[in-house]
């Protein structure tokens, strides 16, 4: 591997671990994104967890030297974390998805917020989001890069952090439990709420970047929409301990309007045929995710997304 800095014994062990499903040709990008990191080359190590990909992800990420490759026949994402923490090694533990890209940067600035802040145990840094095709950009395209996964509002508003971006310290996990495996989605937010119930400290790194590909078409936002439904379904119980975090769920129709009326200044929809576009998305947001609310509520099971 290349790398811009050689190893320091004093550097702590991080192990990153990127959970997978049917996703190779990103993956590929994201594990050369992490070869790249400046961090010491003798100080990390990448664990992918694949979580029954119908494609080699063996061979792949036996293409990248040093990468270690796990399975998970428990279908779900959280299942596929908790492995790669069980296998890993680190003092520190770093979360990203493999449709992520992380910057070069990315594992040196999360280990050094924690170090940098013994106040925090666990830190998420920014979620950007980008585009296929800037120039034909679709109304999902449109939702994904106005609404985002807007990380710093999670941490310092919601107290949680996304899974594509996360650090903690081991021992965290430790005290803390790993991720509930029978979520779909929003298991980052539940182990977040009991992070912050045991009195640790989760902070933001805005140094600690990584980029996140948009949904461009109507079949992947509608199904991140239901898994993510799914996802809040399984939350409602902490949620209703914790009102304080409600964190943008679309419970109305008056809400979603809302969600549009706050968008409308927004660079990208400058023009009247993208306001609409955006609106359209977020009401399919809303009917989506109540459609499958209902359906989760009359027995049905969650669907992976």
């Amino acid at each position: 591997m290349s790398h811009a800095r050689h190893g320091s014994d004093s550097a702590p062990l991080v192990s990153v671990i990127v959970p997978v499903f049917d996703d190779s040709e990103r993956l590929a990008n994201c594990l050369a994104a992490l070869r790249a990191q400046t961090y010491p080359a003798d100080r990390y190590e990448v664990l992918v967890v694949d979580n029954g990909s119908r494609d080699d992800v063996g061979a792949l990420v036996a293409s990248f030297p040093g990468f270690s490759f796990e399975r998970e026949d428990r279908v779900g994402s959280y299942a596929a974390r908790n492995k790669g923490i069980e296998a890993s090694k680190g003092e520190v533990l770093a979360f990203t998805d493999a449709d992520c890209l992380p910057e070069p940067g990315w594992i040196e600035a999360g280990v050094s917020a924690l170090s940098d802040s013994p106040r925090w145990q666990a830190v998420g840094g920014p979620i950007e989001m980008f585009a296929r095709d800037p120039e034909r950009l679709t109304p999902f395209d449109l939702h994904d890069l106005v609404w985002g996964m807007p990380q710093r509002v999670y941490v310092e508003r919601f107290g949680l952090a996304a899974t594509a971006n996360l650090f903690a310290y081991r021992s965290t996990f430790d005290r803390v439990g790993g991720f509930d495996p029978d979520f779909r989605s929003c298991g980052d937010c539940e182990w977040s709420f009991r992070l912050t119930a045991a009195g640790f400290e989760l902070g933001y790194c805005r140094e600690a970047r990584i980029r996140h590909p948009t949904r461009s078409s109507l079949a992947s936002f509608v199904r991140r929409r239901r898994r993510i439904a799914g996802g809040y379904h399984r939350l409602e119980p902490a949620l209703e301990r914790h009102p304080e975090k409600d964190f943008e769920i679309p419970r109305s129709f008056s809400h979603s309007l809302n969600r549009v009326r706050r968008s409308w200044r927004h660079p990208l929809l400058a023009s009247t045929r993208r306001r609409l576009q955006f609106a359209a998305a977020e009401l399919l947001l809303y009917g989506v995710t109540r459609v499958e609310t209902w359906r989760l509520r009359f027995g049905g099971e969650p669907v992976r997304g």
